[in-house]
């Protein structure tokens, strides 16, 4: 009776703690000077990276971890010849760091061979003392040096090894039931390269919509080698009346640009730049393009479209140009090693979009409309909604810039019925285990006196 009982409890508690975890990531584009030439600028923009900071072991090390899209498992690397130039992690002075295996051969990532291990890991707010399952990397591919002593990979498992499952954050959390679901969510900050990412919770569950196909989604990119990485393809791609040959677009969160093929360069050049170059306003920097501050430049949009799933996105001047250093930079690089059918998709369009992905399915999407958040811990939430529910209502308005005014208005609607519904269930969830917990004390309290009337009954028999 008691083991249910505590069943039913731990239920309880996971049903009303679960909520999302928060990955505050920073980007090397915040610590770009301020008066660099523009093709220095644009060098840091494409070699950007995106960083978490990271406590791990007992006592805890704070170190930087990689955020890495392309690969799928969380590890640190144990040589100090592959890291020399930054701190790594030491496994020798943490008094929780266990071995979990002997050392593994891998063929789908950037190390070798690695052992399976775990540590106690704090990265947030939201994810303090957790006992993390990661892999120590002991040799890679190649022996170049690595700027840090481990990543957090944010890609989709190549198999559906459990084992492969094991080392990847999103998995993890799922499986120990900390989140509800597979969801993560890329949020960049407004006015920064900074940001965060979300998992576990849809933050936009707030807004939804029925009657508008406000989200749409895609199945994630897959590659020759039949790797997945996310992004999409067959795309229709429009640039203002003119049809380009891309059909793939490739999600890159650590790029500060779009990338397309240089072959697309001529395009661009002749409609918009070739006139202001022989004026002397705008300069041709070989891979890309920018201009004088004083220069009106409207190139139209860059369109794109998947008629399957009905997903479209569009980029335009004001997405695709940023002033730095009393210059225009425009935002889009050409280069000749990127497939003429394929676009890297960096920040300009991450700015515009909170990047939904699933890895249960290999989709990932995002909503017409960005809003701003931000993670609150309980307590100040709690006192905020008493003293600004009205300043709230109107904030949601303002979020929702995209949105006309009757659409907020369905937009307020399912969020009342979606809080009404939450109750409801709630309530409906409560009811259900106390009809359990008197279902089993009412089987209990009959099995106990048939048991001592039985025992009763043989008793007499003994001495008759």
């Amino acid at each position: 009776m008691k083991f249910l009982i505590l069943i039913i409890f731990l239920y309880l508690f996971n049903f009303f703690n679960s909520s999302e975890i928060v990955i505050p990531f920073h980007s090397k584009l915040s610590e770009i000077p301020k008066d660099l030439k523009p093709q220095d600028f644009i060098h840091y923009l494409t070699s950007n990276e995106l960083y978490s900071k990271v406590q791990i072991g007992t006592p805890p090390q704070e170190l930087d971890f990689l955020i890495d899209f392309e690969n799928y498992n969380t590890y640190v690397v144990k040589d100090e010849k592959l890291v020399p130039k930054v701190p790594r992690f030491l496994d020798n002075i943490s008094s929780t760091f266990t071995h979990l295996s002997s050392k593994i051969y891998f063929s789908d990532s950037d190390f070798s061979f690695a052992i399976n291990s775990s540590d106690i890991v704090t990265i947030g707010e939201t994810l303090k003392n957790y006992n993390y399952t990661f892999l120590q990397a002991l040799s890679f591919r190649n022996d170049k040096a690595r700027k840090y002593p481990g990543i957090i990979g944010f890609n989709v498992v190549q198999n559906d090894d459990p084992f492969h499952r094991e080392s990847g954050l999103v998995y993890q959390l799922k499986s120990k039931n900390i989140i509800n679901n597979y969801l993560f969510t890329l949020s960049f900050n407004e006015n920064d390269y900074n940001g965060n990412i979300i998992i576990g919770k849809n933050i936009y569950e707030k807004y939804q919509i029925d009657e508008i196909e406000e989200f749409s989604s895609d199945y994630c990119y897959v590659s020759n080698e039949y790797k997945y990485y996310w992004g999409w393809h067959y795309l229709t791609t429009y640039f203002n009346s003119d049809l380009l040959d891309i059909k793939d677009a490739l999600i890159r969160p650590e790029l500060g640009v779009i990338i397309l093929n240089s072959n697309y360069k001529d395009i661009f050049s002749k409609k918009f730049f070739e006139e202001k170059i022989k004026e002397g306003k705008c300069y041709d920097m070989y891979y890309g393009f920018y201009c004088d501050k004083d220069v009106n430049i409207d190139i139209g949009e860059l369109n794109f479209e998947i008629k399957r799933s009905g997903l479209q996105f569009s980029l335009n001047s004001k997405d695709l140009f940023v002033e730095y250093n009393n210059k225009l930079i425009f935002l889009i690089e050409f280069e000749g090693r990127v497939d003429k059918k394929e676009v890297k998709l960096g920040y300009p369009f991450l700015k515009k979009y909170d990047m939904i992905f699933n890895i249960d399915n290999r989709h990932v999407g995002f909503y017409t409309f960005k809003i701003k958040y931000e993670y609150k811990k309980e307590s100040e939430t709690e006192q905020k909604n008493e003293n600004n529910n009205n300043d709230e209502e109107n904030k949601k308005e303002e979020k929702i810039d995209k949105i006309d005014n009757s659409k907020v208005n369905k937009a307020k609607d399912k969020n009342n019925k979606n809080d009404n519904n939450i109750t409801m269930k709630i309530i409906f969830s409560l009811l259900l285990v106390f009809f359990i917990i008197l279902i089993i004390y009412c089987i209990f309290t009959v099995f106990r006196k048939c048991e001592r009337k039985r025992k009763g009954k043989i008793f007499e028999e003994l001495f008759l």
